[in-house]
């Protein structure tokens, strides 16, 4: 459950606050009628996609569901595909070195030397990428604080767990700068607050401009923490675009609860009036206490406060501007207008199928 003011919030997060009649920017990275197989064993079939610049994009589904390939082509790891991949305007297949300069890719296998201490494996990273010599050191410093590894900076890293190996890789990324990260399962092996603290790292990089992608199978990092969403099936990308786009199209239901201050003397709403008033506004028929298949739906939670549901909340439940009008030309004040969402999971077990192909 979210409240109207949370969910404008992210709305506005979305958008990247782009003024009236701006044009959106250049999609960091588009795949169109994406086909690979390993063998013949189709992985994606027929996958068209964009990566928007500026945003934090997690990549969900079952297993098997083509996750990881889809990673590893935007990253140029895989070139024996049909259809064609756009990473910054650039073809991975002709345009490798163009893509490797602006993408870096941490799998969800180990991607560190072992054998070397993190401060050398970080410093032999900064000189393969070409990072100026001048600025190296900052950014291995920085890189170290930002990831907790400041005081594990020469230890050899195959003594390092597998959540602590993977903060090594967050922690290359940081040093070489990439414009575009694809990042597989980066949560793994990591302990809740580690894994609270790469969230917020990964926020902050998007708001310095950065664009990233990490495929999950954690629901609660993709919900709460990205501005977009796909959601692969048997290697089909079955929807993409906001988690509250997601909810809206494919919740069971949609509802709003609305809390309502009486006015004067009064102590009481009838809910008829509520549903009186929604009829009368243009809103569609209404009902009342829990009858189905109207426009409108009013229940009474308690005395003051009412759950709305039916068809013309699904249809409008992000705009609640004539809601809002209409209870307060009848004189009600309102305190609060919360959209009831389904949880994320639900929905996400109505879009996917069952088992693995």
């Amino acid at each position: 459950m979210a409240a109207t003011t949370t969910e404008q919030g992210q709305q506005q997060r979305s958008s990247g606050g782009l003024g009236r009649g701006a044009a959106p920017p250049a999609p960091a990275a588009h795949a169109e009628n994406l086909v690979f197989a390993y063998g013949h064993r189709v992985a994606l079939s027929d996958v068209t996609l964009s990566i928007e610049s500026g945003r934090l994009h997690g990549i969900v589904g079952p297993n098997g569901a083509g996750k990881t390939t889809l990673l590893k082509l935007l990253a140029g790891k895989l070139t024996d595909y049909r259809g064609s991949v756009r990473i910054f305007g650039h073809d991975p297949r002709r345009e490798a070195a163009k893509v490797r300069a602006r993408v870096g890719w941490l799998p969800d296998g180990p991607a560190v030397y072992a054998g070397m201490r993190v401060v050398e494996f970080l410093a032999f990273c900064a000189a393969a990428w070409g990072v100026p010599r001048r600025a190296r050191s900052g950014r291995i410093e920085r890189a170290l604080a930002e990831t907790g590894l400041d005081h594990w900076a020469d230890v050899r890293i195959r003594t390092l767990s597998r959540g602590w190996q993977r903060r090594v890789g967050i922690a290359r990324l940081l040093v070489t700068d990439p414009d575009l990260w694809l990042l597989d399962e980066p949560a793994a092996g990591l302990d809740p607050r580690a894994r609270i603290e790469l969230m917020r790292l990964l926020r902050m990089q998007v708001e310095q401009g950065k664009t990233i992608v990490f495929g999950s199978h954690i629901l609660a990092d993709v919900g709460d923490h990205c501005d977009r969403l796909v959601v692969l099936d048997r290697g089909r990308c079955r929807f993409q675009g906001s988690v509250h786009a997601l909810i809206r199209r494919y919740a069971a239901e949609h509802a709003l609860r609305i809390r309502l201050s009486p006015v004067g003397s009064s102590t009481d709403i009838p809910v008829e009036a509520v549903a009186a008033l929604l009829r009368c506004s243009g809103l569609g028929g209404g009902s009342v206490d829990g009858t189905r298949g109207d426009a409108l739906v009013v229940r009474r939670e308690a005395s003051h406060s009412f759950v709305v549901s039916g068809h013309w909340v699904r249809e409008h439940a992000g705009d609640v501007t004539a809601l809002l009008k209409a209870l307060m030309e009848a004189g009600l004040r309102v305190e609060a207008i919360e959209e009831l969402r389904e949880p994320l999971h639900q929905v996400f077990w109505r879009v996917t199928s069952p088992g693995v192909s």
